[in-house]
């Protein structure tokens, strides 16, 4: 598979004042950088000096850790927008689903194995429920911690990630070859899976026993559904939303 290196970088840019005047800040919580306290630190400090500067700062809440207090401390200043991926959730944010990068030329997938399904020890509580209920009835299928050799992930959202629209990033799948399977309960994103949602453990083992015959046929249709049905997590279209987010933002402070 092909992947368009030129729209990558122009989000990689995003991470970097522009014109010393603004500042995207992909927002690390705790959890996420545990293993390295200097990070949080340099967050929190890069992060106090761009609010100090008066820059336009952009505070993407990837995993919707940002706290209560943090939220009603930032919302005091006019140059801090706050960016969320959940459709529906925190009135004073913004909607920023994850980029997903489509690309131009799609080739077949690279032959050879591939266990079943893959598997983190950071999934969440539901997701690690559903593995086990499954695996254990199904005692064939094979994990893998390795993306590179998975064939494909299952995205179970908590009751409440559900509700409020929130999809995990998924171009950390696709960049693999690792197909995303979406949870039912997922109700906003049905449309943009279609084949690729499981109502049932049957759906998943008849999924995993003809892989080989439509592995390319399953990511080229999720592919041309986001295209036509969910544009604005197109990798171009947020990178624009981002952009133009800071040209408002320019305009109500210079008033």
């Amino acid at each position: 598979m092909q992947v368009d290196l030129k729209l990558v970088n122009e989000l990689l840019e995003l991470t970097k004042i522009e014109n010393d005047d603004w500042i995207f800040i992909d927002w690390l919580d705790e959890g996420k950088i545990n293993t390295d306290p200097a990070l949080l630190v340099q967050q929190a400090e890069i992060l106090e000096s761009a609010v100090k500067q008066n820059l336009i700062t952009l505070i993407f809440d990837r995993n919707l850790s940002l706290k209560e207090k943090e939220i009603n401390w930032l919302s005091k200043f006019n140059n801090v927008v706050l960016l969320e991926p959940a459709l529906n959730y925190r009135q004073n944010f913004v909607y920023l689903p994850f980029g997903v990068n489509i690309p131009k030329d799609f080739d077949l997938f690279e032959k050879g194995h591939r266990d079943d399904l893959y598997y983190s020890s950071e999934f969440n509580d539901e997701t690690k429920k559903f593995y086990e209920d499954f695996t254990g009835n199904n005692p064939e299928i094979t994990l893998s911690e390795n993306l590179e050799k998975s064939k494909y992930t299952v995205l179970v959202p908590s009751a409440f990630e559900a509700s409020i629209g929130y999809l995990p990033d998924i171009q950390v799948y696709l960049k693999h070859d690792v197909i995303p399977l979406l949870h039912y309960r997922s109700k906003y994103f049905v449309l943009m899976f279609r084949e690729l949602t499981l109502y049932n453990q049957n759906d998943l083992k008849n999924l995993i026993n003809i892989y080989p015959a439509i592995d390319w046929a399953l990511m080229k249709s999720l592919y041309d559904r986001i295209d036509k049905f969910f544009p604005e997590m197109k990798i171009q279209n947020v990178v624009k939303k981002i952009k133009n987010i800071v040209e408002e933002k320019r305009k109500c402070m210079k008033i």
